[in-house]
């Protein structure tokens, strides 16, 4: 009988054991593992996320013109393209721009032409946007020289040429 109540004992104290062991295991182990896990994704999220600040602005900016024979001081019937949103190269979808390109006409003849091809010219502008990186998309001799860009490709749409200006006259980079 005493022998009995040994083995009980006995029994006993390795459960206790094992369960206090278990215990000790996980209250060291488990804040290290914790620990292991926001180490590894401060470094992964500091190495492999792109360094971009976020950045909000509205910019309103002179027009480049093509040279013409109009009188300074006149201006042309001006044809808007509204809201061209696109993800900028290297963004990962979590920028965009927000773009409202005015374009101004020789005369009316043009204007409508250009309705007959708003489809193609927003195709066109959404290609070049999504082009450039925000920090290309940004600068301002960038955008002076997608001013440039887009009366020359807008023009080479058009049979007769007839875009002599463009104006952003809505430039939200986000």
């Amino acid at each position: 009988m005493a022998e009995e109540v040994q083995q009980g004992q006995e029994a006993a104290e390795e459960k206790k054991q094992s369960g206090s062991g278990l215990k000790k295991m996980l209250m060291i182990w488990l804040p290290l593992f914790i620990l292991q896990l926001v180490v590894a994704y401060i470094i992964v999220a500091k190495l492999f996320r792109p360094k971009l600040a976020p950045v909000t602005q509205v910019v309103q900016a002179e027009p480049v013109k093509k040279k013409s024979s109009k009188k300074a001081g006149k201006a042309g019937p001006i044809y808007s393209i509204e809201d061209v949103i696109v993800n900028p190269k290297n963004s990962f979808g979590k920028h965009f721009v927000n773009v409202t390109v005015a374009l101004e006409c020789e005369n009316n003849k043009v204007v409508k032409e250009l309705e007959k091809r708003d489809v193609q010219i927003r195709d066109f502008l959404i290609s070049l946007l999504t082009e450039r990186t925000i920090q290309e998309i940004d600068d301002a001799a960038e955008k002076d020289s997608l001013r440039s860009i887009i009366i020359d490709r807008v023009n080479e749409m058009l049979p007769d040429e007839g875009v002599e200006a463009v104006y952003f006259s809505n430039f939200i980079i986000q």
